[in-house]
């Protein structure tokens, strides 16, 4: 593509989720990526990845990316509203791009959830992100919201329909053809059922819970596999063995070049998310990658990605905290074996590229 346009997209760190998204980001913009926390990702996931062909600079290194000079942008993704520093450095950059009619956008994953009880302490920390969020973005250009939940979140605080541009939020699982065998590995056999859970195991991703529904449902050669690492691991590893739950499996971290190869022998993936002191799960990738290798999803309501993708035809959707649903679910799923091309098809309906596709256009095709 000849005279790319110049973006600047500000983030807080490099997941290895979003990759991809990037890579097909930059395909059709000269993209530079400027991140403001260089150890965040390290600290939370720390997964092996891929970041070739990127245009990376952290923002300890690369001040002078911020001097006015250097500000020749065609347009600039503003970082999220997760800290007072990326506020302030909201706030400069749009006052810097003002003078140089360079249009910024504020790309908003965030919803929350009514009616639910907050601690004191997540009260004033929403207090403080919508005003931060309203302040950033009445300054914009243009809004980008991830789905319907964040785009919902941007108009309660006052902003018109008009101004928001979805992309939902999309990623992907690498394409690789390892043999694992799972019966020689763990001892699952061939014909045995595999209910899939995938990400940190902490207590506000539902881990218990699914451990609960597991131990109700009829699963005669049937496993239940955590894949995943965090601080409530030991804690539910304690559970299992307290109450001599069997066929459950701890795998650990799995590393990102394996993980089609989990997805794709499952027979259902449950990411049973609950809503904990106010903190609920703003999108929930893995629902996505899931559908993408033909898996069914049994998501909380709790999750934002069950809102946009998930239906009768790719998975359940149930509340959070209740096991009774939950084991309904994974039984129901267990008889009526949805469609595997189905499921997939609703994966290819907002994959990735079309997620870079969304945000190209909400950047230079749609202006206040």
């Amino acid at each position: 593509m000849k005279n790319k346009k110049k973006v600047l997209f500000i983030h807080n760190s490099v997941p290895e989720y979003r990759i991809e998204f990037w890579k097909l980001l930059e395909k059709k913009v000269e993209l530079y990526l400027l991140i403001t926390s260089k150890n965040l990702e390290k600290k939370i996931y720390n997964l092996e990845k891929n970041v070739e062909d990127l245009n990376i600079y952290y923002l300890h290194e690369k001040r002078y990316l911020l001097n006015m000079g250097n500000l020749n942008y065609d347009a600039i993704i503003l970082p999220p509203d997760d800290s007072f520093k990326n506020y302030f450095l909201s706030k400069k950059i749009l006052k810097i791009a003002s003078k140089k009619n360079i249009p910024c956008f504020f790309w908003n994953e965030r919803w929350e959830l009514n009616n639910i009880k907050k601690t004191l302490i997540k009260s004033t920390k929403d207090f403080i992100h919508r005003f931060m969020i309203k302040d950033i973005s009445k300054r914009c250009d243009g809004l980008i919201a991830s789905g319907t939940l964040s785009s919902e979140f941007l108009i309660n605080l006052g902003f018109s329909a008009n101004n928001i541009k979805i992309a939902i939020d999309s990623s992907t699982s690498p394409e690789v053809n390892i043999p694992l065998n799972f019966e020689k590995k763990y001892g699952i056999l061939d014909s045995d059922n595999l209910i899939l859970f995938f990400g940190r195991v902490i207590e506000r991703k539902g881990p218990k819970v699914l451990l609960e529904a597991f131990d109700n449902i009829q699963k005669e050669d049937t496993w239940l596999m955590i894949c995943g690492e965090g601080d409530y691991l030991e804690s539910c590893i304690d559970y299992v063995k307290e109450n001599n739950i069997k066929k459950v499996i701890f795998t650990g971290k799995i590393q990102p070049y394996l993980r089609a190869v989990y997805y794709k022998r499952a027979d259902i993936f449950v990411i049973p998310s609950i809503p904990l002191n106010g903190v609920i799960e703003a999108w929930g990738l893995t629902v996505n990658e899931s559908l993408e290798q033909g898996t069914p999803v049994i998501a909380t309501s709790t999750v934002g990605a069950s809102i946009d993708l998930i239906d009768d035809s790719n998975g359940i959707t149930v509340s959070p905290n209740s096991v009774p649903e939950l084991a309904e679910a994974i039984n129901e799923l267990l008889k009526s074996r949805l469609n595997e091309d189905i499921v997939r098809k609703s994966y290819l309906k907002n994959d990735v590229t079309n997620m870079s596709e969304q945000f190209y256009k909400a950047i230079f095709f749609a202006r206040k």
